[in-house]
């Protein structure tokens, strides 16, 4: 699986007279993979066990059943397992605004005139940061709660157009600490 760091930042090491300042916006999971594959074969071993014990009486449904079951209950770790490793990372450069999303193991980067962005909400239940400039509209901060989201719009909203890079990723990375968010700090250059 790819990284965003392993992507090759235009603006970080490629511009001296403009260093770039990332943070990384990653959803929190408690639980290890080992601890969700454990999770997983405890729940298939009873359910399994149990067709089993009606198979040998006669039932065999139960089996087709409880193997179903396992199946289903596999694919819903899976697809929570590829979700828990989605991240936002933004990286500020003193001209530059550069969004890097990990969705799914997929890696997207979006660009953006610093100058010319403007920084919003999403309409909705649920609404997202959204970044807009030259036709191009982001998302960004999804696995943020709807409150701090709103809380980095706010921050983003004040200090993008005058902060320098360095100040506006660690006024965010205050932010986000007030509200209880870990977010990492990556490659600041110059």
């Amino acid at each position: 699986m790819l990284c965003a760091q392993a992507l090759k930042l235009r603006s970080a090491a490629d511009d001296p007279i403009s260093p770039s300042h990332s943070i990384r916006l990653q959803r929190n999971c408690s639980a290890s993979p080992r601890t969700l594959l454990a999770v997983l074969g405890g729940l298939s071993a009873v359910s399994l066990t149990i067709g089993l014990a009606f198979w040998m009486m006669n039932a065999p449904w139960v089996l087709f059943f409880s193997g179903v079951e396992v199946l289903a209950v596999a694919v819903a770790f899976l697809v929570h397992a590829r979700s828990v490793a989605d991240s936002d990372t933004l990286v500020l450069t003193a001209f530059e605004v550069q969004i890097i999303q990990e969705r799914q193991g997929k890696l997207q980067s979006f660009s953006f005139n610093r100058s010319l962005l403007r920084v919003g909400m999403t309409a909705g239940f649920d609404p997202c940061i959204a970044l807009h400039s030259g036709g191009q509209t982001v998302t960004f901060g999804l696995g943020l709660r709807p409150a701090v989201r709103r809380a980095v719009c706010r921050q983003l909203q004040k200090d993008l157009a005058h902060a320098s890079a360095r100040e506006c990723v660690h006024k965010l990375q205050a932010v986000l600490a007030q509200a209880g968010v870990r977010a990492v700090v990556l490659n600041a250059h110059g």
